[in-house]
């Protein structure tokens, strides 16, 4: 029985492309590197912002001091326009609402920041209880680490075989591994489909409604 669903964040229940496209290229213009168009900041996401940047700046020999400041200054632009474009993706509202008024509790776990993450579900979401949205928090491991979701299922009461985990990307299959969950990865994310195909989730979805069906065709057996 399907009690609960954790989802990532950024390319899961969000679409936040645009603005951290526009996050990462002040930084770039600010600092002197290359500017990123929208399908090279897709492909370089999902890892937290200090990777972001690594990925973006392309110097294997970057310092450390360079890419401290290339990421303390990602987090003041991101500041600046977190949710200026930022929306749900269509059919995720829908699908939220289902899960809501089927009694399956929801919960985010994210690697962007815990402040963004928090205040990006109060803006959409307003109906999530915050006290089940983890992201980045200082002397907290990240995903793929599995501490964020077992934390997760202790605040929700729930075990393991009652939940399952929804992302866009190679992170979230090996997280929901790592934290002995049933992996569904979604397809209109940062993630090519391919690449998701080959690290073998359990499931992989098209359509939000799609994650539905998972559900009830379980919860029947």
């Amino acid at each position: 029985m399907i009690k609960a669903i954790i989802f990532d964040l950024d390319g899961t229940v969000l679409n936040t492309l645009l603005d951290l496209k526009t996050a990462v290229n002040r930084v770039m213009n600010k600092l002197g590197y290359c500017e990123q168009s929208y399908e090279e900041v897709r492909n370089k996401v999902g890892s937290g912002f200090r990777n972001l940047m690594f990925r973006c700046i392309g110097k294997e020999d970057i310092s450390e001091e360079e890419l401290d400041t290339a990421e303390k200054q990602m987090v003041i632009e991101y500041k600046d326009c977190y949710h200026d474009n930022t929306r749900p993706y269509e059919g995720i509202n829908e699908l939220l609402s289902y899960l809501k008024n089927n009694d399956i509790k929801i919960a985010i776990n994210s690697n962007k920041n815990d402040d963004y993450t928090k205040k990006l579900i109060e803006i959409n979401f307003p109906f999530i209880d915050l006290n089940l949205v983890l992201g980045k928090r200082e002397g907290y491991n990240v995903k793929p680490d599995p501490a964020n979701n077992t934390e997760l299922m202790e605040k929700m009461q729930v075990k393991p075989e009652e939940v399952l985990y929804v992302g866009d990307s190679l992170v979230d299959i090996k997280t929901a591994q790592n934290s002995s969950l049933k992996a569904v990865s979604v397809s209109w994310g940062f993630v090519d489909k391919d690449r998701l195909v080959q690290a073998k989730p359990d499931y992989i979805i098209d359509k939000p409604d799609e994650l539905i069906d998972i559900i009830e065709k379980i919860n029947k057996e």
